[in-house]
């Protein structure tokens, strides 16, 4: 699939289609989470904690005028319904609601609200990393495991499930724990 071409002194120049593109306005930034969604937008989290959606060219944004009370946001995910949720370091879970973003999940579960990661597992679970343990929303109730419960280490930077249904957690010094069943 290359393309060869000979040059008059500059010798031979192989021309390959590019593979990576940078989005304009993220240039020179360090992105710490990005996510699709089902209007084919992007939307991505830097350090210092600016929330943005890249939708057909156009970036917009988010901050405490659309009611992120948190101004650190850490992690952004897209569940299957289309629900844009947002982790905080210090203020907890928010969703997308018309616009405006509003917390869904603080300090009501007595742990660190800094989340790392959010992750919908093959069920439709929402489950949480965090500082504190890992969350799980049950309906509208959230289930916390900590090392009390057998989890390594309580710092959750990773979750993902496999196809038997166990839950895999990437832990900060820890290591890789599984819960099954």
């Amino acid at each position: 699939g290359d393309l060869w071409v000979g040059t008059d002194g500059g010798g031979l120049n192989r021309v390959r289609p590019r593979v990576f593109g940078v989005q304009p306005d993220s240039r020179g930034l360090t992105i710490q989470s990005a996510c699709d969604d089902r209007q084919g937008g992007v939307w991505y989290v830097n350090i210092g904690g600016k929330l943005s959606h890249w939708l057909g060219g156009n970036l917009t944004q988010y901050d405490q005028a659309q009611g992120l009370s948190d101004p650190n946001v850490r992690t952004v995910f897209v569940d299957r319904s289309g629900r844009v949720l947002v982790g905080t370091t210090s203020k907890g879970l928010f969703a997308l609601h018309d616009g405006r973003f509003v917390q869904i999940l603080g300090n009501a579960t007595n742990t660190a609200p800094y989340i790392s990661v959010i992750y919908e597992d093959r069920q439709g679970r929402i489950w949480l990393g965090t500082e504190a343990g890992l969350i799980l929303q049950e309906g509208s109730r959230w289930v916390v495991y900590t090392t009390e419960s057998g989890l390594t280490a309580n710092d959750v930077r990773a979750i993902e499930d496999d196809a038997d249904g166990n839950l895999w957690i990437g832990t900060d010094g820890g290591g890789l724990n599984c819960l099954r069943d």
